[in-house]
């Protein structure tokens, strides 16, 4: 039965690739088993591959590169590097590997130049005179017990230990919601959003629309801190200059689990290590210590980035421009 799938799987893509004859495939899912069909058809029949890494943590810890391309588009000079050590080095590949930038980035830079703070807390009903921290969740298999801590958090913000601070909690898209329905959705002090629609037939489990990007920026823009466990919006936070809380602990009333359990041990990740070493976050390994980060005074604060600029935003703004320029140049 797996063979009979395969062998449909690979008649059909060589069918489709006949059909249209390409000189190209852009590819964005290289290392995903699903494109290796295209791929291999790709390289067979002499056809140029360029294929864009989509996100800062795909190299080390999302599948293999089997098949690479004649081209590579990364985000930055850290996934340059991680490519070619952990993919041209190890497979023999001879791709030409090129810094792209982050393309979601472009928005943030166009609304930069246009956006209001207090304008953005109106849209999404957020009280104009408070400090604004914004919490990103996890999805349950990375950190299991985080619902627990966001109810303390919910707890605590509404019994007034965080005075003239209010709560904006953005569950991550592949969160159905099905996890929180027991959570009233918003409170004096404190406010839950679902992005995104569900749907578990798509690959990723979420159905973006076109304002996602818009959606993301506006979130993130109205944050005097911005809460996270070891995500890539750390990274989203520091191109707006937003001061980074990154949870380290298991639990909110516990010690932390042994570390191959721990959410501790993806701070030691190859991508996310170097933020961490770039000692541009404030890292917090306890409730307590997360209280004691929320109590300070948080409006107007900017963070300083710039070691994490340096190494993670390539290019800001241009993103989509500089991969136009290398597809036409392909």
């Amino acid at each position: 039965g797996s063979e009979m799938c395969i062998r449909d799987s690979n008649s059909s893509v060589e069918q489709t690739i006949n059909k249209f004859e390409p000189n190209l495939i852009f590819c964005t899912l290289n290392n995903k088993i699903n494109e290796y069909f295209y791929l291999r058809f790709a390289r067979d029949n002499s056809i140029k591959i360029v294929s864009l890494v989509h996100s800062w943590d795909v190299i080390t810890t999302k599948g293999s590169f089997v098949f690479s391309g004649d081209s590579v588009l990364v985000w930055n000079e850290i996934n340059e590097m991680e490519y070619r050590y952990f993919v041209s080095n190890l497979f023999g590949f001879k791709s030409q590997i090129l810094k792209v930038g982050i393309p979601q980035f472009d928005v943030y830079q166009e609304r930069l130049q246009q956006a209001c703070v207090q304008d953005v807390k109106k849209n999404l009903r957020i009280p104009l005179d408070k400090q604004v921290v914004v919490y990103t969740s996890a999805v349950k298999r990375l950190f299991p017990n985080e619902k627990e801590i966001l109810k303390k958090l919910i707890s605590d913000f509404e019994n007034g230990d965080f005075p003239g601070k209010f709560l904006y909690i953005r569950l991550h898209p592949q969160e159905i919601g099905v996890l929180y329905r027991d959570v009233k959705p918003e409170g004096n002090n404190y406010k839950l959003s679902i992005p995104e629609v569900n749907n578990l037939l798509l690959e990723d489990s979420v159905r973006f629309k076109s304002n996602t990007l818009l959606t993301l920026f506006n979130d993130l823009f109205v944050a005097d801190a911005i809460v996270n466990m070891a995500s890539s919006i750390t990274l989203d936070a520091a191109a707006l200059e937003k001061k980074v809380i990154n949870v380290s602990f298991d639990n909110h009333d516990v010690a932390n689990y042994n570390f191959f359990q721990s959410v501790e041990r993806y701070y030691y990740t190859d991508h996310f290590s170097k933020v961490v070493s770039s000692g541009e976050t404030h890292i917090v390994h306890s409730y307590k210590e997360l209280c004691k980060q929320l109590n300070q005074d948080l409006r107007g604060s900017r963070q300083s980035v710039g070691a994490i600029k340096d190494s993670y935003i390539y290019d800001f703004g241009n993103g989509v421009e500089n991969i136009i320029e290398k597809l036409l140049g392909a």
